[in-house]
């Protein structure tokens, strides 16, 4: 399955998927407490909606795993104490 462009904004640009709503599909799922708190945390800090910020979360997702499928694709994550691979899967 490739990986559907048309459906993100990407670069070096953050990553946005907001669906028309002919297009909307509703599923309700839980987590845990402090996840949802956390979600909540990040949404309130850049200043969007709790559900943007989960669409944002799965967006980046997808976009780990396809690129982890590809030949020769990494997904890097570089912080102060260096640089490592992440893998959801």
């Amino acid at each position: 399955m490739r990986l559907d462009k048309t459906l993100f904004s990407t670069r070096r640009e953050k990553l946005s998927f907001k669906p028309r709503k002919d297009e909307a599909k509703r599923y309700n799922f839980s987590v845990p407490s402090r996840m949802f708190d956390q979600v909540e945390a990040i949404a309130k800090k850049h200043k969007i909606t709790t559900a943007e910020t989960i669409r944002r979360c799965i967006a980046l997702g997808i976009v780990v795993d396809q690129v982890s499928e590809e030949p020769g694709g990494a997904v890097l994550i570089q912080d102060k104490q260096g640089i490592r691979e992440i893998e959801l899967f």
